[in-house]
């Protein structure tokens, strides 16, 4: 069985293996990666390896995906993550891992003579490490597309300042296009500050936007609706003659939204709306 020669050969190897194999990572690690790892940082994770694998061949599995939870498996997880977060390339991370196998041969050659033996031997070696190697870079995708997803939801609120410019009134300049995600984060910053300034007006202007589809028309009529339950006035300022063209081509009923050419005009609108409230 695989997992007697194995641990063995890991047992009696460990010291001579974990230097052959830091050196090969760190013979192929740049400047930058230099930076972001110390040697005796990569040290400690390699020798954990190598420890945990040992451990993982005593269970006698040959590819980690059908193991399950186990410390090597959480490990690698947990290096893929921290690796991820701090910008090595997916190539460093899945090479890494791949390159236990240069480690480990030469000692798999000195302790088995018979060539076939050998052979198959060297590939469920390779199979195991590969499991590995695929396993360390789905989670480094993973990490790296959940990062992402993070970044765009905070570009798309600093994307959509909400300014209180007057006593109760806000004004959100939207410049640029207006996706889903921007949409959501428009409609969230806009209501948050409306509940938190008690507001009673909130001006949106679309100056700055180039193209208005039937999407950004109607996620504009969704905030126009929400705002309003909130029990303030909406305002969609800065509607251009191409804007307000391109929306009766649509066939986008805006009727229900009060609008105004300028934000100027809107400004004053919305004083007007909060003198005669008050």
């Amino acid at each position: 069985m695989m997992k007697d020669w194995f641990v063995a050969l890991l047992s009696t190897n460990r010291e001579a293996v974990l230097e052959e194999w830091v050196r090969n990572i760190d013979d192929g690690h740049t400047a930058r990666t230099r930076e972001m790892m110390s040697r005796g940082e990569l040290r400690l994770q390699c020798a954990g390896i190598i420890d945990n694998l040992t451990l993982f061949a005593r269970s006698g599995v040959r590819d980690v995906s059908h193991s399950g939870s186990s410390e090597l498996v959480d490990q690698l997880r947990e290096i893929s993550t921290s690796r991820a977060v701090q910008g090595f390339t997916p190539s460093d991370t899945a090479s890494f891992v791949f390159s236990l196998k240069d480690a480990i041969l030469p000692y798999l050659q000195s302790a088995e003579s018979d060539a076939v033996r050998l052979v198959a031997r060297v590939i469920e070696v390779n199979k195991l490490i590969d499991s590995m190697g695929i396993l360390t870079f789905e989670t480094y995708a993973a990490t790296r597309e959940s990062l992402i997803r993070e970044q765009s939801v905070a570009l798309a609120e600093m994307a959509t300042p909400v300014v209180q410019v007057w006593d109760d009134v806000l004004v959100v300049p939207l410049i640029g296009a207006l996706d889903s995600l921007r949409a959501n984060a428009l409609m969230e910053n806009t209501l948050s500050r409306l509940a938190e300034d008690s507001a009673r007006v909130a001006i949106v202007d679309i100056t700055g936007v180039i193209t208005v589809d039937t999407m950004v028309a109607h996620h504009l009529i969704k905030l126009a609706s929400a705002v309003k339950l909130m029990g303030a006035e909406f305002i969609l300022t800065g509607l251009s003659p191409t804007i307000a063209r391109t929306i009766v081509q649509l066939g986008v009923n805006i009727s229900a939204l009060q609008t105004a050419a300028s934000l100027a005009q809107g400004l004053k609108i919305a004083i007007k709306h909060v003198e005669r409230t008050s």
